[in-house]
Formats: C-alpha cells, sequence, structure tokens
C-alpha cells in the first residue's frame, strides 16, 4: 500500500519567477568580422552555468523590411557565446551540460548587437524521501479505523461500549485525513518560471 501511495503525484506547485540577471556584458570573445547583411549578433549568457543552446526560427515571424521569416534550426553555442543570425524571431533551448534541467525562451535578432542573459526555469520533482512519512502516516490513519471497527464490534458482541473502537477510529479518520493532504502537497513538483535581461547596442 505504501509504494502506492508513494506513486501518486499532485498538481506542480508554482512559485515565484526567478530574479532577472543584472544588466552586465558577459565576458565573452567578440569575432573581428561584422555579421553579414542581414543578420544580426546576439550575445547569450545564462546564470546557471554553461548551456547547451539550440535555436528554431518563428516561420509566422517576417522581420521589418523582409518578404520571407528566417528558416535557421539546430545546435547554436554553449553559453557564454556569440552568434549571428538573420534577423528574425527565434526560439531558444537551453540545456544544461549535466542535462539534470532545461529551459527555453523567444528572442527578436535586429540591427545591431542583442544581449540575452537568461537565469534558467526550474523544475523539481519530488523525492521518495518527501513522500515516505506523510504515506506512512496515511497509512497508519487506515489501520487505525480497521482495528477501531473491529474492536468496536467485539466489544458491541460482548455486551461493551463501542466508546473505544469509535475513538480509534476517529482518531484513524483525522491522521488519514490530514496526512493525504500531507501527501499530496510533498507529491507536487515545483515549477519556477525563467527570467530574462536583453537589451540591443547598435
Amino acid at each position: 500500500m505504501t509504494g502506492l501511495l508513494l506513486g501518486c503525484s499532485g498538481e506542480p506547485r508554482l512559485i515565484e519567477p526567478r530574479t532577472p540577471p543584472p544588466r552586465e556584458m558577459p565576458l565573452v570573445s567578440m569575432p573581428s568580422a561584422s555579421p553579414s547583411p542581414g543578420s544580426g549578433r546576439v550575445v547569450l549568457a545564462t546564470t546557471d552555468g554553461p548551456m547547451d543552446v539550440a535555436v528554431a526560427a518563428d516561420s509566422s515571424f517576417v522581420p521589418p523590411g523582409r518578404t520571407v521569416a528566417p528558416t535557421r534550426a539546430g545546435d547554436l553555442c554553449v553559453t557564454p557565446c556569440v552568434a549571428d543570425l538573420p534577423f528574425g524571431k527565434y526560439r531558444l533551448f537551453f540545456a544544461s551540460k549535466t542535462g539534470d534541467h532545461g529551459d527555453s525562451d523567444d528572442i527578436v535578432v535586429g540591427e545591431g548587437l542583442t544581449v540575452y542573459e537568461r537565469a534558467p526555469g526550474r523544475y523539481t520533482t519530488p523525492s521518495i524521501p518527501d513522500r515516505i512519512a506523510p504515506a506512512l502516516a496515511l497509512a497508519l490513519g487506515v489501520i487505525l479505523v480497521a482495528v477501531g471497527a473491529n474492536v468496536g464490534a467485539q466489544n458491541v458482541a460482548n455486551g461493551g461500549s463501542p466508546a473505544l473502537g469509535l475513538a480509534l477510529a476517529g482518531g484513524g479518520i483525522a491522521i488519514g485525513a490530514g496526512s493525504g493532504f500531507w501527501l499530496y502537497d510533498a507529491s507536487r513538483a515545483t515549477v519556477q518560471h525563467g527570467s530574462t535581461t536583453t537589451w540591443r547596442e547598435r
């Protein structure tokens, strides 16, 4: 029964978004050559250490002065880094070097230099140790209800009072209800959205 209880999960808990990174130019080496015509330069940085960045162009967004949307897609670089992209809107996909978390966000590339700094969002799954105590408490509540019902029935059969059995069952119901909410809360993942600081220099 405890194993079944440990397998349950609740709706994710949403907490306050991450604090936007300070507006500071990342330490990166700039290419000596200028971007090709129709492209902008982007400086990408993340606050939680190096992250792999992939990019996918938004095919529904046609930059001002253009007739078609960009089609660039694929791996881009590892933060902090510099990349040149055709003018347009892109979805950035971040993956940690350890593979334990990732994030995504949008960016619009235009004339000049775009500086983009990201505090990545986080998704934390509940651990089994977090759920053991409430699961055991819930199991205890169920056991007390069963024992209370049995004790009450035996006392009544022997001409006694069912008070002890009712007390045990009532305590079990109270423990079960409280630990049920406790287990639900302990089984919820935590979601924290990321934040971005970006600006453009010409």
